[in-house]
């Protein structure tokens, strides 16, 4: 059993109000992976906050995630909540949604509803002959510039922005030129690559790490095919804090 506390927002973390000088405020937003762990303190952004208050730091964070979010989703919620709350930090841990949800999503009263060949179907699940190599580039591109779009924004509002590809159970680049691929690890390959190529040149001053391989010799961390244990959360928030480290030298 999991104690699940949200707040006004339906945020898994504590109602903020003003924030106090010194603080720092961090944010995440994602899909369950993001959103899950046994209590909110124990969830990745939990983890990384308590991590940065061992360091000295004052730290509120705000767990925004989503159970089966998609990136559409995490922009709105950017916009429309997280800007007012005054973030300094935001991490996206994401990918797996955007191409997984292709076959199974519904759309969500009130939420963007996703694209489907510049056509939007609120209700109509795409059957399995349009899962074409088209329809993966669509819902890539729609992905890539969702994460650029965030970028752009935290950019504006100067929050430090880091993009996080989650990790996927049995994913290794050195399979990406195997033309049998899945759905799931076509999609992994492109958006990984995307992701390099962004880090490089630092765009909109964001980092673009991909965790796709992260677990790939740790297997045991995962309880499907994307969901993690509370140790693999543990090891990603470390990780974020690794390359909090990295950037301030």
């Amino acid at each position: 059993e999991w104690d699940i506390e949200i707040n006004d927002f339906g945020h898994r973390s504590p109602n903020l109000g003003k924030k106090k000088q010194n603080t720092i405020r961090i944010a995440i937003l994602g899909g369950s992976v993001a959103f899950n762990g046994p209590t909110n303190e124990r969830t990745i952004i939990g983890y990384v906050s308590n991590f940065l208050i061992e360091k000295g730091f004052e730290v509120e964070y705000v767990n925004a995630a989503i159970v089966s979010g998609i990136s559409n989703q995490e922009l709105s919620v950017l916009v429309h909540e997280l800007i007012d709350l005054d973030i300094d930090l935001l991490i996206t841990l994401d990918g797996y949604n955007d191409i997984n949800q292709i076959s199974l999503y519904n759309a969500r009263v009130c939420w963007p509803l996703f694209k489907w060949n510049d056509v939007y179907y609120p209700f109509l699940k795409p059957t399995l002959d349009i899962l074409s190599s088209e329809l993966i580039d669509s819902s890539l591109d729609n992905y890539l510039k969702n994460i650029l779009k965030i970028a752009a924004i935290s950019e504006k509002f100067e929050i430090s922005y880091i993009a996080l590809l989650q990790p996927m159970k049995n994913f290794n680049t050195h399979d990406c030129n195997d033309k049998k691929l899945s759905m799931n690890h076509l999609f992994y390959c492109k958006a990984s690559d995307n992701y390099m190529q962004f880090e490089k040149i630092k765009v909109h001053g964001a980092n673009y790490i991909s965790l796709a391989d992260f677990f790939n010799k740790n297997p045991e961390l995962f309880t499907d095919e994307v969901h993690i244990t509370e140790e693999g959360n543990v090891i990603i928030a470390k990780h974020i804090i690794n390359l909090l480290t990295i950037e301030n030298k």
